[in-house]
C-alpha cells in the first residue's frame, strides 16, 4: 500500500465528513486527481501508524465535530477507526 496515498485519502476522507458525506459516499484526492471512496479510506488508514501532524488536526477535530464527538487521539489509525464507527451509527 502507498502509504501517502492512503493518508491523502484519509484527509479527503475527514474533509468529507466535516462536509457532511456519509461513509458510503466519494470524496476527491486532490493532490492525486482522483476519487476515494470513505468507507475504504477509513478502513485503509486504519493501518498507518504514527499521529497526525498538528496542522492537521484542525481537519480531524472538524471531522469529529461534525459528528458530535471529539477526537479519541491523535493517533491516526484509532481516529480513523473511532470516525468509521461513529458514521455507521
Amino acid at each position: 500500500m502507498d502509504l501517502e496515498y492512503a493518508y491523502k485519502r484519509l484527509i479527503a476522507a475527514l474533509h468529507g465528513v466535516a462536509a457532511g458525506k456519509g461513509i458510503f459516499d466519494v470524496v476527491k484526492v486532490p493532490s492525486f486527481g482522483q476519487q476515494a471512496h470513505m468507507a475504504l479510506a477509513l478502513a485503509d488508514a486504519e493501518l498507518l501508524e504514527g499521529t497526525f501532524p498538528a496542522d492537521h488536526l484542525s481537519v480531524v477535530d472538524g471531522a469529529f465535530s461534525k459528528l458530535g464527538q471529539t477526537r479519541p487521539s491523535d493517533r491516526i489509525d484509532m481516529g480513523a477507526g473511532a470516525l468509521q464507527e461513529a458514521l455507521r451509527r
